[in-house]
């Protein structure tokens, strides 16, 4: 992976190049594990979502490409979504299954 933030930039924030590798390298853990924690190859598109999601589109944004033209993109942002949803809701059910514990010692 090769990002490509100029150096000033990470300064300008107070973020070290160490720091903002390590942060990147945790969001793609993250990342990893909901993925494999979710059953995202269940996620279908059926065509009559594909064809609703377009006529929305359309309708917003009159000089449109075609649905066919459109439609792989259009397939891939439903799967997207629906895909954040299942992350959503397996975050949701780990809050809710976590035990939070304070101590007054701090």
């Amino acid at each position: 992976m090769n990002a490509c933030i100029p150096k000033e930039q990470l300064a300008t924030a107070g973020v070290s190049d160490t720091q903002f590798r390590e942060n990147i390298a945790k969001q793609i853990a993250v990342q990893n594990f909901l993925l494999q924690s979710i059953a995202s190859s269940t996620v279908t598109v059926t065509d009559k979502e594909i064809s609703d999601f377009y006529k929305e589109y359309a309708k917003a944004n009159k000089d449109a490409a075609t649905l066919k033209e459109l439609s792989a993109q259009i397939k891939q942002q439903i799967t997207l979504n629906k895909q954040q949803v299942l992350v959503n809701e397996f975050i949701a059910s780990l809050r809710a299954k976590a035990t939070i514990e304070t101590s007054s010692d701090l």
